[in-house]
């Protein structure tokens, strides 16, 4: 399915590569070691804007080092 979001990748901004946010959360399931999260308050709306600072305690990711998360990808596959 990736494959698909290459070629837009590749029309739109004639980028070879696509961000790996799905790798990021699939990353976290895996070592959430490796992640930086903080307690927030925060409101969805209907329109899928967030609004923080106002709503319920959510837990968002305040960062992470992407060379050791690409690391440990790069480990579970043997490489």
């Amino acid at each position: 399915g990736s494959r698909r979001w290459h070629r837009r990748a590749r029309v739109l901004t004639l980028a070879r590569s696509v961000p790996v946010w799905d790798l990021v959360a699939a990353m976290w399931v895996v070592d959430s070691s490796l992640f930086r999260l903080e307690e927030r308050s925060a409101r969805a709306h209907a329109s899928g804007w967030v609004e923080f600072g106002n709503g319920r305690a959510v837990r968002v990711l305040a960062g992470f080092d992407p060379a050791a998360v690409w690391r440990r990808f790069a480990a579970l596959l043997g490489m």
